[in-house]
């Protein structure tokens, strides 16, 4: 897989409501959509429900970008909230049986460690082989409490442990990303000598002043990690409505505080090099909505050739919605399955995987295969009462919820109109050719 983009997009929305669109923003008037969008948000309102860490019920935020995102052909694969801490990471349909074990992490570091209003929230996936994490923090306010921001970090870092053996911390993945709003102020130098520094473009001569900067070049903080330029004006803190930077009674001083760093580890598979080449780094101020103005940036990064599916389907021509349905999938050797696993049936559309029609558990026996194997799963008249259209199959790592394998897209029809359906599936085709199916291999067949 080449040519692998990242979209990162971190954002204080300051307690507000989504906006109507996010075009500019999520970079649409682009010719070439990224694999990946990661939005981390701070300060998300919320009530009560809020503390909880993983999706009960997605907040507004959430809704809205899931909602714009599907439109373009994209499927939310995991979110992740801690208050107003909210990391959410979606990836283009075809992609799915490809980003493999997903998790998610948190850490509190408001009030030492009892409150979640500052902290850190991740994610963790394999995607074609190789290792990826994505924090979205936000560290402590003010502009003395650098020590408090080094602080929060280190915590995050040291508390955050994953499943994965490979990979149990963050700093243990082939790439990391971290954003957020990192809180990091620009010293030494009074605020109207910076705004007129910023109108004048001058910006250089404050990088020299930025906290972060200083604190990265005494290894405090992030260290080993990357950042652009910043070629952009400071994010924060504006008038809300407003390009206005602060006219409060505070006259707080602007500051880059809003940032994205990365770091690769290079040599992590013998022979070949990992890398990850930023194509932008900006601010868009056209977003007036709170007092930071969002930040985003773009990664070319580079991943295994890895073009199968640990999951295949065989080709599905047509189910009728009044009767029962089979499917046919093949296991690959080395593969290990689980009695947690499912098969959900998906509207083609579907904008993420609890947004099934039914499912039916994975046929046993479970455990790694040693041999190619496939399997026949039948799905009960009773479960397919569903409206006529164009769905698809995918099979479920139940343990931690995420697609191996992917049917093509196949039509439900009513039963009267089976006769005229086509003789082919559809070319919209997730799984493999037909003879990647081996139906001759320790087949079994359950009806649930």
């Amino acid at each position: 897989m080449t040519n692998f983009r990242i979209y990162l997009c971190t954002w204080n929305v300051g307690n507000k409501f989504p906006l109507k669109k996010f075009d500019n923003l999520l970079g649409f008037d682009s010719p070439n959509l990224p694999d990946v969008y990661a939005i981390g948000l701070q300060e998300v309102k919320g009530g009560t429900a809020s503390i909880v860490t993983s999706y009960v019920m997605d907040d507004p935020w959430t809704s809205k970008l899931t909602k714009i995102l599907n439109g373009q052909g994209y499927v939310r694969i995991k979110g992740v909230r801690l208050q107003g801490l909210v990391l959410t990471v979606f990836c283009k349909r075809h992609h799915l049986p490809f980003m493999t074990n997903i998790e998610s992490e948190y850490t509190r570091s408001g009030l030492g460690g009892w409150w979640g209003n500052k902290g850190g929230v991740s994610i963790r996936f394999d995607a074609y082989g190789v290792n990826v994490c994505i924090v979205n923090s936000h560290l402590a306010a003010h502009l003395e409490a650098v020590a408090e921001r080094i602080e929060d970090y280190s915590i995050i870092v040291e508390s955050q442990q994953f499943r994965e053996k490979e990979t149990p911390s963050i700093l243990d993945h082939d790439y990391i990303f971290w954003m957020g709003d990192l809180n990091f102020r620009i010293d030494d130098i009074p605020r109207d000598d910076i705004i007129r520094m910023i109108k004048n473009k001058d910006l250089e001569s404050l990088w020299s002043h930025d906290q972060l900067t200083k604190a990265r070049q005494e290894e405090l903080i992030l260290v080993d990690f990357e950042e652009g330029p910043l070629t952009f004006p400071p994010s924060y803190k504006f008038d809300p409505g407003t390009d206005h930077y602060d006219t409060s009674s505070k006259h707080r001083k602007p500051a880059w505080c809003d940032r994205i760093l990365w770091l690769v580890h290079e040599d992590s598979f013998e022979g070949f090099q990992l890398a990850a080449r930023q194509e932008h780094y900006t601010s868009h101020s056209e977003y007036k909505l709170s007092d930071h103005k969002p930040v985003t940036s773009v990664f070319n990064v580079k991943l295994l050739n890895i073009t199968r599916p640990a999951i295949q389907f065989a080709p599905i021509f047509s189910w009728s919605k009044d009767g029962s349905a089979t499917c046919v999938y093949s296991v690959d050797m080395g593969v290990k399955t689980s009695s947690w696993d499912w098969i959900g049936l998906y509207k083609a559309n579907f904008k993420h995987l609890y947004d099934y029609v039914t499912y039916v558990y994975a046929p046993a026996p479970h455990g790694e295969h040693t041999a190619v194997v496939s399997r026949t799963v039948k799905f009960k008249k009773s479960s397919l009462r569903c409206s006529p259209g164009s769905y698809c199959l995918c099979y479920i790592n139940g343990d931690k919820m995420f697609v191996r394998g992917m049917s093509n897209v196949f039509k439900i029809i009513d039963a009267d109109s089976s006769s005229e359906d086509s003789s082919s599936p559809s070319s919209s085709s997730y799984g493999g050719d037909e003879s990647d199916i081996d139906t001759g291999a320790n087949n079994e067949e359950t009806d649930i």
